[in-house]
């Protein structure tokens, strides 16, 4: 699965869910105009949403 593709699937997935998320670490620093080569994206999220979200990321990890 191509990287925009699970990035899109998570954030419909957040949004569906009504998961509180935020975009953070060097993915969010590149809306500064700070580059820096980073192969992974970082959210930050309720702790009360964390079993659903590791259930997805496990689903979107069977289907690559």
């Amino acid at each position: 699965m191509k990287f925009r593709n699970v990035l899109e699937e998570l954030i419909r997935f957040f949004n569906q869910e009504r998961v509180e998320y935020a975009l953070i670490g060097a993915f969010a620093l590149k809306a500064y105009g700070i580059v820096r080569a980073t192969q992974d994206v970082d959210f930050i999220a309720r702790t009360n949403s964390q079993q659903k979200i590791f259930r997805k990321i496990r689903h979107i990890g069977k289907i690559r």
